[in-house]
């Protein structure tokens, strides 16, 4: 390069030496050509080997952008690590070097959910895998179990180890909460424990997202929530106390903040909420029973991810969708919405909301539909946004953590339906529908 300069009058050229520019040498990137196993639970906590290249002592591993701990270096060309936790999903596996080069095995993991059913008239639990991929459900390895006479209400506790059913029938092991543990490689279940339910017969049960609690709903006359602890370690219920609610509890809510919890009282077309107090020892309190303002005979109950709003599903034909307000202070509910399916669209037990609360789906069990709303972020009020057609009866409905697939139990249909969901517009499609050999009663799903 020629540099002009000038000194006084006089132009002058001086040529300066080129700059090299120097290019560091990083290496090869690595590759992951293999992860075994390729498929687990969303829990995680599977030791997975990664096959691949150019692997160093100080690689890291993430699978869906979830960190992959422990990662120990075996050689070159093989990482071991334990997965963490991810909602159901087809997931990338990336290697990660020192240099900041990457090696990805695209859809190379899939994350399953895990699906359980009751099935009152076998007297029975089901398990089975839902495909990530595919959304085909597969009976596990031990498909079913026997369990108490008549169960009908399970749910899965937060941290996904434990599954829970309330049972009916005054008969053989009926009027019991039993509880069982998830293996993750198979989503087999295994039975743990029981523990009576004061002799009373039970519908539905929910586990407190937080608390360590759980509550049941009683399907007599004079209908009852009960109150359980929950221990954190052994899944272990110890029933507290009854609390009276409105007739013919079906199934029971848990506010996600630990707050409130509420029942869809079937008998008495009502909803019940108490507040749950745990200090300076635990009790449900402020009892609420307001009627709904159409004879919805609610089935179903959810409540919003916020905790402002409560959605009951009516049984009634037509079906309905009705909305509550909660007060935040003392749960105090006030109806502030009512949507009509239709004529021969009543609802069964299933209603539930989205993980992001946008969108509200229910079941509508003599349509052989799923019925989708649009909820206001303001107010909670609800929009129609289309329906679906599901297998024959659909009971109930739930969604996966990511709000990526809709699952419905089809009584009558010995089905259940599997939908994926739109994350932005909440619009379903791609339904597959899966034979199960069992008329399923309501489901819960490892999230």
């Amino acid at each position: 390069m020629t540099l002009s300069f000038a000194t006084g009058c006089n132009l002058k050229s001086q040529t300066m030496p080129t700059r090299k520019t120097v290019v560091e040498d990083l290496g090869p990137a690595p590759t992951v050509t293999n992860i075994s196993p390729s498929s687990y639970g969303v829990r995680g906590g599977a030791t997975v080997t990664l096959t691949g290249t150019n692997f160093t002592s100080s690689t890291t591993v993430s699978l869906g952008g979830s960190t992959c701990g422990s990662v120990s270096f075996v050689s070159s060309t093989s990482l071991t690590c334990v997965i963490s936790y991810h909602g159901a999903a087809v997931v990338d596996v990336v290697a990660t070097n020192p240099d900041g080069q990457t090696g990805t095995l695209v859809n190379g993991f899939k994350y399953n959910a895990f699906l359980y059913a009751t099935a009152g008239s076998t007297d029975r639990i089901y398990s089975f895998v839902v495909d990530s991929g595919t959304k085909a459900v597969s009976a596990t390895t031990t498909p079913f179990l026997a369990t108490c006479d008549y169960p009908y209400g399970v749910d899965v506790d937060p941290t996904n180890q434990f599954v829970y059913v309330a049972c009916y029938n005054n008969s053989g092991t009926g009027k019991r909460v039993h509880w069982f543990s998830i293996d993750h490689a198979t989503g087999n279940l295994t039975f743990v424990n029981q523990v009576t339910a004061n002799n009373r017969q039970l519908a539905g049960i929910a586990v407190s997202p937080v608390g360590g609690y759980a509550f049941t709903g009683v399907y007599e006359a004079t209908g009852r929530i009960q109150a359980y602890s929950m221990d954190s370690v052994t899944g272990a219920l110890t029933w507290l106390a009854d609390y009276t609610a409105g007739s013919l509890v079906s199934l029971v809510a848990a506010d996600p903040l630990g707050r409130f919890v509420f029942s869809a009282d079937n008998g008495s077309s009502s909803v019940t909420k108490y507040v749950v107090n745990t200090s300076p020892s635990f009790s449900l309190s402020n009892p609420q029973t307001l009627a709904t303002s159409v004879a919805t005979s609610p089935d179903g109950i959810c409540v919003h991810p916020s905790g402002q709003y409560v959605y009951a599903a009516g049984a009634s034909n037509p079906g309905y969708a009705v909305a509550f307000s909660v007060n935040s202070s003392d749960g105090t509910l006030t109806e502030i919405d009512v949507e009509n399916h239709g004529a021969n669209a009543s609802s069964g037990s299933g209603v539930i909301t989205d993980p992001s609360g946008s969108h509200l789906y229910i079941t509508a069990y003599s349509a052989n539909r799923v019925y989708g709303y649009t909820i206001n972020p303001s107010n909670g009020t609800l929009t129609a946004l289309g329906n679906w057609a599901t297998g024959g009866g659909p009971n109930d409905v739930r969604i996966q953590s990511l709000g990526n697939l809709v699952v419905t139990a089809n009584r009558t249909g010995t089905s259940v339906t599997v939908f994926s969901r739109d994350l932005g517009t909440g619009l379903l499609s791609g339904a597959v529908t899966s034979s199960i050999g069992v008329g399923p009663d309501i489901i819960a799903i490892t999230y």
